[in-house]
């Protein structure tokens, strides 16, 4: 098979990121992407291929004739959930594309991925397509990118995606950035980002003391300060975990649709079927 591209999960920095806050992404190998040959011309390839010849640093002569050719992108990863499906395109087209020497540099790779990823949704931070392309956790600190090595992987299996059934509804960034405008909200986000900032340094150092309190605090501001982004069926599920204290709920990427996130925090509990652990 060739090289492929998995998807990612926002661990830890849901919309506070978009705010200088830190972020902890790690890749989900459960859905990814890889090129594939084929005999049928895949027009989205064959558009992306054309939009960006208009980067010198994209070999966009051999893209554009291997589309015509029926190259396509193969992927698991559904659109609108929140998994970089898009992060995971970028990634690739800058592997196989890319004109120039491969550099392994993250605030270059960031910016050549931003600008790659832009041509899908509006502006791009280029964070998302670095987790796919290195296949590794990923964490921002103070706008510094750089894997996460020592990290307890034992905690991902307390883990869960939780499909909501239906794409993204909203534009959650322009909601967040409209309510950012609130002197009250700004002041709850930058609370909300401590507790993430917080984390992330326990998560870095393997230490596990108070990791169960720290996410049902997130859990608990995110509901109260996010709720438009949590969908109707999800509000019911978030307020259970609330209530038994068995797993805290958390966004999974823009939210509005698409994947959430479960902690569990009773190891008894017996997980429902349909709960995918990103471990």
């Amino acid at each position: 098979m060739n090289k492929i591209f998995p998807a990612k999960v926002l661990l830890i920095g849901e919309y506070t990121v978009i705010h200088g806050g830190d972020a902890l992404s790690i890749p989900l190998q459960t859905y990814y992407g890889h090129w594939q040959s084929g005999k049928v011309i895949d027009q989205r390839i064959q558009r992306l291929a054309i939009e960006l010849s208009v980067h010198s640093f994209i070999d966009s002569t051999t893209f554009l004739s291997q589309a015509n050719q029926g190259l396509t992108f193969e992927s698991t990863i559904p659109e609108g959930y929140g998994l970089g499906s898009s992060g995971a395109l970028t990634a690739a087209v800058y592997d196989k594309f890319y004109t120039q020497a491969k550099t392994d540099d993250f605030s270059t790779l960031r910016n050549i991925f931003a600008v790659i990823e832009n041509h899908f949704h509006g502006k791009s931070s280029g964070f998302d397509p670095l987790v796919s392309y290195f296949n590794k956790p990923i964490v921002k600190k103070n706008d510094h990118h750089e894997i996460l090595h020592h990290f307890p992987g034992s905690i991902l299996k307390k883990f869960y995606l939780i499909n909501s059934n239906q794409p993204r509804q909203m534009d959650g960034i322009h909601w967040f950035n409209t309510q950012l405008q609130a002197s009250g909200f700004r002041k709850q986000i930058h609370a909300l980002s401590e507790l993430n900032t917080e984390l992330i340094t326990k998560l870095g150092a393997l230490n596990m003391e108070g990791i169960n309190d720290l996410i049902q605090s997130i859990s608990t501001i995110q509901f109260q300060l996010l709720m438009p982004l949590i969908t109707e069926p999800m509000k019911k599920i978030w307020q259970q975990g609330f209530i038994k204290k068995d797993y805290f709920m958390k966004l999974c990427g823009k939210g509005a649709g698409g994947y959430y996130l479960a902690y569990i925090n009773n190891p008894e509990l017996v997980i429902p079927p349909d709960w995918i652990c990103i471990a």
